[in-house]
């Protein structure tokens, strides 16, 4: 999902290359209309297709990638199996919009028949005895070979090596969602999951008591699996004990609601406060890219003052001499009508466009790009632009995200009071784009301390997650049960900033769902977890 229909139209052309060699089909979906690769008329292009006859392949499975905008949220979109979701540039939507993604319900929810699950079952036992013994005896070759009174990180690899030797299909550090009434309450992470079927924990311990079963038949109870082995190599001997926990939280004849979740990956150069606020409750990994690519040179930002306007417009000419091209942004796209008291007062790329044109750059072929023009209008003026045949474009933020022209390499943001650090710093992004100089020339007509202050992070950022932190720091992270993605936080929030207290809840609450998970015992929490709202939070 992308928040422009540009941007949209760049990822579905970008997929089609990427996969055109499988046998799928991929689609588009924009408030425009629909297309669908391959075409049957060419093979190896796309084609234009009606949305009722899109969202009914969608529904049967016969789209494996969907690419959209906004429409792909839509009630009328129904998937048979959405697997993966990808948002990009994350900061352009709302709370309630991701998460309408991410938990959207699927079209299909087969469940097997009584007779295939009681087979299931008797194959799944007969397996277990097998893979245990196996399992065993594996175990105990690695205690033969490394003796005892080793670290447990010695065992681990040993046997790691052991099970692919033995051709045991394994996973090391798997990560297990636990579940408590259908509703995930955290994850899980065994050192060993054998064949998807067998838990293996392994401990270096004097001896394995109540303590560690118990740990282990609490996280049983909450997930998938029926059985596990704790293995415990212990000074004297070594030590397998059997937990099993008879009816799984999950099983084939009882899918939990949660499984048909997606995978989720949420992309932008500026994380909203909030989400950089929710990564410590562990739902969201963060990967940070602070590489830029080879060649590329470190963007010069300068804040202009109304009155040094004109010595800017001459470092500019200089670049456009040199064979380059310049993005002139602006917050309105006409000029505010005179009758209206409080309308917004600032340069609009209209007649931003004819200034430059008539006055300052007569020389220079001037474009025009706004959210009003028609989509054929704007891919022409995108196209001319890429092309060389226009040298500067003026233009609203609709090219903030999903615009690549390599040769641009100047930007001018006009009234840069009026937009937010993100949108600024997504906007300089359009002229890093090769391996020549970039400048961003920030242009305000108020040099208060607030905006001063502002701009100044603006240009000595390094990166977005440094202007995120500084958002965080100064606009606050928002609410964690709301849709507020900056601002005042609430309670729940600002609880977050006490990272002592966060883990020592988590911790807390993990240990009550394992010794009562009915809460039958804490009648007064059991209470307020039953009266309060139904609602999910979306922790991204």
């Amino acid at each position: 999902m992308a928040p422009t229909e540009i941007l949209a139209t760049q990822q579905f052309e970008s997929f089609i290359e990427y996969f055109k060699h499988l046998p799928i089909n991929m689609a588009l979906i924009t408030g425009s209309g629909c297309r669908k690769f391959p075409s049957k008329v060419n093979p190896t292009g796309w084609t234009d297709i009606s949305r009722n006859q899109l969202l009914k392949w969608v529904k049967n499975g016969e789209i494996a990638i969907v690419v959209g905008t906004h429409a792909l949220i839509q009630k009328s979109v129904q998937f048979k199996h959405l697997a993966f979701a990808i948002i990009d540039e994350q900061h352009r939507f709302g709370v309630n919009q991701r998460k309408a993604l991410v938990r959207r319900k699927d079209a299909d929810k087969t469940q097997m028949s009584a007779d295939t699950n009681t087979a299931n079952e008797l194959n799944n036992e007969l397996l277990y005895k097998d893979l245990t013994y196996r399992i065993r005896t594996a175990v105990f070759k690695v205690a033969n070979e490394l003796g005892l009174g080793h670290k447990e990180i010695i065992y681990q690899k040993a046997l790691a090596e052991e099970f692919a030797s033995s051709r045991l299909a394994f996973s090391r550090e798997k990560q297990i969602p636990i579940y408590y009434q259908k509703k995930k309450v955290g994850t899980y992470q065994p050192d060993f999951v054998v064949d998807d079927k067998i838990i293996v924990e392994l401990k270096a311990l004097p001896f394995t008591g109540s303590r560690e079963k118990k740990q282990l038949w609490g996280y049983l109870k909450g997930s998938e699996f029926k059985l596990a082995l704790l293995v415990n190599f212990s000074p004297e001997k070594v030590d397998i004990q059997r937990i099993i926990y008879q009816t799984a939280r999950l099983s084939a004849s009882h899918p939990r609601e949660s499984a048909c979740y997606p995978h989720l990956l949420s992309m932008t150069a500026t994380p909203i406060p909030r989400t950089l606020a929710l990564t410590i409750y562990g739902d969201l990994d963060l990967t940070v890219l602070d590489e830029q690519p080879p060649g590329r040179k470190p963007i010069i930002t300068e804040p202009v003052a109304p009155k040094d306007r004109d010595a800017t417009y001459e470092k500019i000419r200089k670049e456009l001499q040199a064979g380059r091209q310049c993005y002139i942004i602006t917050p309105r796209i006409d000029e505010p009508d005179p009758d209206k008291e409080f309308a917004v007062q600032a340069r609009s790329a209209k007649a931003e466009a004819k200034r430059l044109q008539e006055k300052v750059f007569p020389e220079y072929v001037i474009g025009v790009m706004h959210s009003k023009l028609k989509d054929t209008e704007k891919e022409r003026v995108m196209e001319e632009f890429k092309d060389g045949k226009i040298h500067i474009l003026v233009s609203t933020s609709v090219v903030e995200v999903g615009v690549n022209v390599p040769n641009a390499t100047v930007i001018i943001i006009e009234g840069a009071e009026r937009f937010g650090l993100s949108q600024l710093h997504q906007l300089r992004g359009r002229v890093l784009r090769s391996s020549h100089q970039a400048y961003c020339y920030v242009f305000t007509e108020s040099m208060g301390a607030k905006t001063v202050e502002r701009l100044h992070a603006l240009k000595t950022a390094k990166n977005g997650f440094e202007l995120a932190e500084y958002d965080l720091k100064f606009r606050g992270a928002g609410e964690l049960s709301g849709s507020q993605q900056w601002g005042v936080s609430d309670v729940a929030m600002e609880a977050l900033q006490n990272l002592k207290m966060v883990e020592a809840a988590r911790a807390e609450a993990k240990r009550l769902l394992e010794e009562d998970e009915s809460l039958s015992r804490y009648p007064l929490l059991q209470q307020h977890l039953t009266s309060r709202k139904k609602e999910e939070i979306h922790f991204e």
